[in-house]
């Protein structure tokens, strides 16, 4: 027999593998009472949802746009430098204290070579005018 489900909307699909009548005939699921199954519940429950177009064009338009001033490698190189180092907040506080728990020499150093060259502030000057 077929189920009402099938004329209705798309349902999400269920990975098992039915039983066959025929290879069912003396198993436990004889022995249970028939259950009364609600279709419009069902199908409410497990329907599968169509993304409407209008809102992944609206999550498109809202994305920040990013820029890309530096090369791969050296914009991976500063990524990785900041990770080592202090927070942001409290960095400009530990380099003029000396607070060598929080950094040490190495970490000046490499602190040293992540200063921008003039064409690295060049070109960040010049995006941020063209895109502010």
């Amino acid at each position: 027999p077929t189920s009402p489900l099938q004329s209705q909307a798309r349902l999400m699909k269920l990975h098992w593998r039915p039983i066959q009548r025929l290879g069912a005939a003396n198993t436990i699921w004889n022995d249970l009472p028939r259950v009364q199954i609600d279709y419009q519940q069902v199908s409410a429950l497990f329907q599968v949802k169509e993304k409407e177009q209008r809102k992944i064009s609206e999550t498109i338009q809202h994305k920040p746009k990013i820029l890309n001033v530096l090369d791969t490698k050296r914009s991976n190189q500063v990524n990785i430098a900041i990770k080592n180092l202090p927070s942001i907040t409290h960095l400009r506080d530990v380099i003029i204290e000396m607070k060598d728990q929080f950094i040490s020499r190495d970490g000046i150093e490499k602190l040293q070579a992540l200063i921008p060259t003039e064409d690295e502030v060049q070109n960040i000057k010049r995006s941020h005018q063209l895109n502010p």
